[in-house]
């Protein structure tokens, strides 16, 4: 039997660096987001001068750990507003950082699982990209099981609209701790997805690939939309 499985926590540790230029840009950009709780991961989209923001997308249950969030209990009720996690890139620097806009998605399946979080320290961004066609050939960077920065290289197999939530699969390894990391344009650098689910199998004798779901981009470019508006912000992303 199959499972899809959010990619909930990890622990940090630094490995290896990339030799391509784009993929060491991606890495630049991507972050553990920790919790005390627990870890995920995320990447700088925008830096927006005039508030002396950088902004960082992740997921929504992510951001959830700071209220001791569980598929099953919540204890804290205190807004998620009110948490303010740390930003640690794969130097080890730690920036602080603060929940600025979550989807709440728990509440609402059929909102996109993603949360904006925001710190007044100058960091490196990445920009988004384009819908990408089955096939095409992406790169993910997040910070899974302790190993920070893990680069994963795959396809873009497909986009998936059902009755809750709509979803791109790419042939992507994800683990424990990859939720929130970035989906990139093998030939671009620029964000195709955010990760937020992988397949994983009971039976272990089953050989089956590699399945991810991330957040597709025009979700992504919505919830951005969403958060400008109420803030009343003019981005031009």
């Amino acid at each position: 039997m199959k499972r899809v499985i959010l990619c909930f926590i990890s622990l940090f540790l630094v490995s290896a660096s990339y030799p391509r230029e784009l993929i060491k840009s991606s890495i630049d950009a991507s972050y553990v987001i920790s919790f005390a709780e627990g870890n995920g991961s995320g990447v700088a989209f925008y830096r927006d001068e005039s508030k002396g923001i950088t902004f960082v997308m992740t997921n929504d249950h992510v951001c959830q750990l700071s209220r001791g969030l569980t598929l099953y209990k919540e204890i804290s009720k205190k807004p998620l507003n009110t948490f303010t996690p740390t930003l640690v890139n794969k130097d080890g620097v730690r920036f602080q950082a603060k929940v600025l806009y979550t989807s709440d998605s728990r509440k609402d399946v059929s909102r996109p699982d993603l949360c904006i979080i925001g710190t007044k320290n100058t960091i490196p961004t990445t920009t988004l990209g384009v819908q990408m066609s089955s096939g095409s050939k992406v790169y993910s960077v997040g910070g899974p099981q302790g190993f920070f920065p893990f680069v994963d290289e795959g396809y873009f197999i497909d986009h998936y609209k059902n009755t809750e939530v709509n979803t791109d699969a790419y042939t992507l390894k994800a683990y424990f701790g990859s939720s929130g990391s970035g989906v990139f344009d093998y030939d671009t650098g620029k964000i195709v997805g955010i990760i937020f689910a992988m397949i994983t199998y009971d039976d272990e004798s089953i050989k089956a690939p590699f399945i991810t779901y991330a957040v597709p981009l025009t979700e992504i470019r919505s919830f951005i939309k969403e958060f400008c508006d109420k803030n009343k912000l003019k981005w031009t992303i």
